[in-house]
């Protein structure tokens, strides 16, 4: 503790609506006595050798199956790092990348994704995916490896770098708008080692990356014999160790000195702001005397519309069903495929959701888009054309979720147990 938990080897980071002076001043009231440790030196971490054959591990468990593959690259700090995130854009952005739209989307498997997580000394790239009923784990594992290598050939279109950065943008935008996330980048330069500078022209940075960079990258980085692979299989692990639960601390009624003390530390009174309906809303109608309630975003270039229609679920169950099937169909003329990708590169995000009394239709993205994005979420509404084989893929594959959920503990404890108390009353 004395070794690391010193003032030369930590940060206070801040943000939020208070007096500087206060805040310093509090700072060195519980921080100022802290002594640093003037030997400190930063771990001395051997660099991991390259792999150079695939690494296979099977682990077994109750949860459902599912495999993951993972490819390891450079820290926060290196190269990897700009164009790992373009990459992951290419490869899974839950719109058109080419896991989206040629595993999600044509239903080859029950769900797949791909991307980048970057750490102070290492990053990876990865591949996930969990198969249907009948298919095998190395059949997905097969599906993600064709997607791979279509990346490393250049097999998809220039224009996803550009609506990577985009969507990079709205990231960036909806994260600083908020005190956590503000402070929280500051944290992660701090713990990650890169300097200010590089966050703060991370947007900038990131277009100049050109197709040739992520085709020459991918060649490099994510090689055919350089990655591990984990098939999570149901089953018993033979070589699972067990441990002995310890017992319950009893709960203690007492009041520690340091919780009296700030029990009894005077609080300065937070006078609330309440919001006006009448003056800090608009309001008006358009036609069919529908209501629009409006607010101005002033804080950044992002914007939200939300179409909210009074009925869901509890009306007919299968609304909810109906808004899975239509994030897979396209217009008359317009495939799901050219859909996903048009929305992609608008930076937008159009989004159908049901409660059980309200469905919502939200839009949301670049205010410079919005226009366009409302006109592409109304088309795509009033002109969606369904596919009979890709109604009966969806319910194959529901069917398997829920069956996959039982499987979960988790799933069991917090969500069907939770139901059943919550309703039960009902059943009687």
């Amino acid at each position: 503790y004395k070794k690391w938990y010193v003032p030369n080897n930590m940060a206070v980071c801040v943000s939020g609506d208070f007096d500087p002076e206060v805040m310093i001043e509090t700072i060195d009231r519980y921080f100022g006595d802290m002594v640093p440790n003037p030997n400190l030196k930063y771990l001395d971490v051997p660099e991991l050798e390259p792999l150079k054959e695939v690494v296979r591990t099977d682990i077994y468990g109750l949860d459902a199956e599912n495999v993951l593959l993972a490819w390891r690259l450079g820290g926060y700090t290196s190269d990897d790092m700009l164009i790992g995130d373009i990459a992951s854009g290419i490869i899974n952005n839950g719109y058109a990348g080419l896991i989206d739209l040629n595993i999600n989307q044509q239903q080859k498997a029950l769900s797949a994704s791909g991307g980048t997580e970057f750490l102070a000394d290492y990053g990876i790239f990865e591949l996930s995916g969990r198969p249907k009923t009948g298919q095998t784990l190395e059949e997905v594992a097969e599906l993600l490896l064709a997607e791979l290598d279509k990346l490393r050939k250049g097999e998809w279109d220039e224009s996803l770098i550009e609506a990577t950065v985009n969507q990079a943008k709205i990231r960036q935008e909806r994260y600083l708008d908020s005190n956590d996330g503000r402070a929280d980048q500051f944290v992660t330069s701090f713990i990650n080692g890169s300097t200010w500078e590089d966050e703060v022209n991370y947007i900038e940075r990131l277009s100049k990356i050109t197709k040739e960079d992520v085709i020459a990258w991918a060649n490099e980085k994510l090689g055919d014999n350089s990655y591990a692979i984990v098939y999570k299989r149901r089953g018993v692990d033979e070589g699972e160790l067990k441990i002995a639960k310890p017992a319950i601390t009893p709960i203690r009624d007492a009041v520690s000195p340091f919780l009296a003390e700030i029990q009894n530390t005077p609080v300065k009174e937070i006078e609330p702001v309440f919001i006006d309906f009448e003056k800090d809303l608009s309001r008006f109608n358009i036609k069919n005397d529908i209501e629009v309630l409006y607010k101005e975003n002033t804080s950044t270039d992002l914007f939200e519309l939300s179409f909210v229609f009074e009925t869901g679920s509890f009306h007919d169950p299968l609304f909810s069903t109906a808004v899975s099937y239509f994030d897979y169909t396209g217009t008359t003329d317009q495939t799901p495929e050219q859909l996903a990708a048009e929305l992609y590169r608008l930076a937008c995000n159009v989004r159908v959701s049901v409660g059980g009394n309200r469905t919502r239709v939200n839009i949301s993205g670049l205010q410079e888009n919005m226009v366009e994005a409302i006109r592409f979420a109304e088309n795509w509404l009033a002109n969606c054309v369904g596919d009979e084989a890709v109604l009966e893929g969806l319910k194959a594959d529901r069917m398997r979720s829920r069956a996959n959920a039982k499987l979960g503990q988790s799933q069991n404890q917090s969500e069907s147990l939770l139901h059943l108390v919550s309703w039960s009353y009902l059943l009687l």
